[in-house]
């Protein structure tokens, strides 16, 4: 906190039913679309930029429509979120709860005795086919073609 123009902190998983949470504050930085511009042009730290040239973007790029997390206690869990993150319910059923932000951002927390954490990423494509279940770098994702 000793930066006037970043601050952050983090809440370890013990304190956050299993997930790591990161709040920031950023002043007088250029916007995010900006600062990654500003990062793709000179590369980190300023330097020229070292890397290649990314492929071209597909035609039907995925989107992150939800993170799943797993709670022994779902009304803990949803009140960190909301209370605390200033999150909204925006849909809920028998043993779950779904939470959005302005700008798109939404959770899904689910009551699991004895568990806590990520338990899925869930991803929507465009076009039709099966749904599919991968495993990426020790994280489940769930793809889901959306015709």
């Amino acid at each position: 906190v000793s930066n006037p123009n970043w601050k952050e902190a983090f809440l370890h998983p013990r304190d956050a039913h299993g997930t790591v949470v990161q709040l920031a504050e950023a002043h007088g930085f250029p916007g995010r679309r900006e600062l990654l511009e500003l990062v793709y042009e000179r590369g980190p730290e300023g330097h020229p930029r070292w890397w290649p040239e990314p492929p071209p973007r597909a035609d039907r790029a995925p989107v992150l429509r939800r993170t799943v997390l797993r709670s022994p206690s779902l009304p803990d869990a949803a009140s960190l979120y909301t209370g605390v993150l200033g999150g909204r319910q925006v849909d809920a059923g028998e043993g779950w709860v779904e939470l959005g932000w302005p700008g798109g951002g939404r959770i899904a927390i689910e009551h699991r005795p004895g568990e806590a954490g990520v338990d899925r990423l869930e991803v929507d494509v465009a076009g039709d086919g099966p749904r599919r279940e991968l495993t990426i770098a020790g994280t489940r994702v769930v793809v889901t073609p959306r015709g």
